[in-house]
């Protein structure tokens, strides 16, 4: 692999056979977490570069290759093995600009996911098992449509949410009836 047609990646022998020896396939997870900081501030101290287009880039190589999207940073492919897992994260050193990915990583790690049992997205979701009813005032457009709610008479902002002309709105939020 050459990542930008001058740095030839060599993997050491002890750690291909290892990676060989691995699970031979199923599902593989790769997860990333970037220095915001070391992103975006100005130099010298940084890139001075929007995260996003860092987050982009990400996704693009990511993508290319076969993962897909859990979460903001997590990917994971239904049908990989330890080693392609490996070139894939190693195929993140393309990112553009050349330096950037090194100079700015908190960490990179590969997980194998043997099952998929412990996904409780859906019942702890909005309307789930775990969460039948709204617990608080809710934003209007976040509520499932078959879910029976009303609009609030009167409430308090809850913690956190910035104040806006919709955010005082009472039409803009639901409550459970």
């Amino acid at each position: 692999m050459d990542v930008d047609n001058n740095i030839p990646l060599i993997v050491p022998h002890q750690l291909y056979q290892r990676l060989l020896d691995m699970d031979p396939g199923g599902a593989y997870g790769i997860s990333y977490d970037i220095y915001t900081r070391k992103t975006e501030d100005d130099l010298p101290m940084g890139w001075n570069a929007p995260r996003a287009a860092t987050y982009l880039e990400l996704a693009r190589i990511l993508g290319e290759s076969g993962f897909r999207r859990l979460q903001y940073s997590e990917w994971v492919s239904d049908n990989s093995d330890a080693t392609d897992t490996y070139w894939t994260m190693l195929n993140l050193l393309r990112l553009r600009p050349v330096g950037k990915l090194e100079s700015t990583l908190k960490g990179l790690k590969a997980h194998h996911i043997p099952t998929w049992e412990l996904d409780i997205t859906e019942e702890v979701r909005l309307g789930g098992v775990y969460s039948p009813n709204l617990r608080s005032p809710t934003p209007v457009n976040l509520v499932p449509q078959n879910m029976p709610v009303a609009i609030p008479d009167n409430m308090r902002i809850p913690d956190f949410t910035r104040l806006s002309p919709s955010t005082l709105d009472l039409e803009s939020w639901r409550v459970s009836l």
